[in-house]
Formats: C-alpha cells, structure tokens, sequence
C-alpha cells in the first residue's frame, strides 16, 4: 500500500476534530510510546530493528509531513 491512502484517511478521520484534541490525543500517544519503549530491555529493542521501526513511523514521519502541517496551522490563524 502506498502512503496516500492511509493519509488520506488520516485527513479525512480527523478533518472536523478540534486543535487542542488532536494535540491531546498526540500527546497521548507519545506517552504510550515512550512507556513501551521504557519496558523494553536493550536487546528487545534491536531485535528486529525495533528502535528504527519505531522511529521512522514517529518523528522521521512527522518531519515528511512537516510543511503540509504548518501551512494547515497557518489556515486555521
């Protein structure tokens, strides 16, 4: 699968949630994250390349998207 389709659906999910939920749920998640990775011991996190998965679906994510999201957060002032 390709990266439009989850994205949009993304979008589409979220389009009529407030600022301030998005960012709360976020945070959340980060939280979840970082507990997880906080229970895991250093061999379970190289095991299949854990650390880089995780990484690259969080803020390396994050960071592809970064333009489409400030320019979003400039159109809401």
């Amino acid at each position: 699968m390709d990266d439009d389709g989850p994205n949009a659906w993304i979008v589409e999910k979220y389009r009529y949630i407030s600022l301030d939920d998005i960012v709360s749920h976020e945070i959340q998640a980060f939280n979840a994250i970082i507990a997880g990775l906080e229970a895991l011991t250093e061999k379970q996190l190289d095991q299949h390349h854990l650390f880089e998965r995780v990484t690259n679906n969080t803020y390396l994510h994050y960071h592809e998207h970064s333009r489409d999201i400030e320019r979003w957060l400039a159109s809401i002032g």
